[in-house]
């Protein structure tokens, strides 16, 4: 990761002076239009783009032995709207989820950027965790088409 010079003192420094806030687009064949949202009190507006303001808990991918990396993001269950989309969604499988972070005072510069898939959500009554990764791609094949048993016997 490589974040901006005047990002790097802000973290450094005792008392920084600039807000780091994440912005999140969620893409889905089932959405009219990407939902833009942003862990802030205010609504944010980046590249032109508005992100509201909700309150959202994201951790980026670990690093474990023998596993692709996951993420998580956890939002407040509050009002219908989220799982009514979940539910007609089929789980909200196929989304694609952005995370962006800037500084309030620079948010047209993206300090840093992800873009995952989801692949499972729970719900209770008081959160809703999705977790994401990248399985879909890390499990694709590299090559198209190889010879084996199944696809050419006859060289076997």
């Amino acid at each position: 990761m490589t974040y901006s010079a005047n990002y790097r003192a802000d973290v450094q420094s005792v008392n920084g002076d600039d807000v780091s806030i994440l912005l999140l687009e969620i893409t889905h064949a089932d959405l009219a239009g990407p939902v833009r949202v942003c862990n802030n009190t205010e609504d944010v507006v980046s590249g032109g783009q508005i992100y509201v303001a909700t309150a959202f808990q994201f951790s980026l991918p670990d690093d474990r032995d023998g596993q692709p990396p996951r993420a998580t993001l956890t939002f407040g269950n509050v009002g219908r709207d989220l799982m009514q989309w979940i539910e007609q969604a089929g789980g909200g499988e196929g989304a694609a989820l952005t995370v962006r972070q800037i500084r309030a005072g620079a948010p047209d510069v993206i300090e840093y950027e992800i873009t995952v898939s989801l692949q499972s959500i729970t719900a209770t009554v008081s959160s809703i965790t999705a977790e994401l990764g990248y399985d879909a791609l890390l499990d694709r094949p590299v090559m198209h088409l190889r010879y084996d048993p199944s696809v050419a016997p006859g060289i076997f």
